[in-house]
């Protein structure tokens, strides 16, 4: 336990000792870029608001793992 005890103190004493970096300096890099270009709210909903209401995630779901189950079938079959 008094071993324990030595080790986290001088860790604590060399953590002390590290240099850390200025942040506050003018050199900050990314400062003179421009803020990004914020597109309408309705622009970025249209995609998920074009998909109809039938579809069936379920059913498209079942169909793509139908699709990778015949693929890896297929992969499976092949002779190197």
């Amino acid at each position: 336990m008094l071993r324990i005890g030595i080790i986290l103190s001088i860790l604590v004493v060399l953590g002390g000792c590290t240099q850390f970096p200025d942040l506050q300096s003018d050199r900050t890099v990314g400062r003179d870029l421009a803020f990004p270009v914020l597109a309408p709210l309705d622009q970025l909903l249209a995609p998920a608001a074009a998909r109809s209401p039938q579809d069936d995630p379920a059913a498209t779901l079942q169909a793509r793992a139908a699709a990778l189950r015949d693929k890896a079938n297929a992969l499976q079959a092949q002779e190197f």
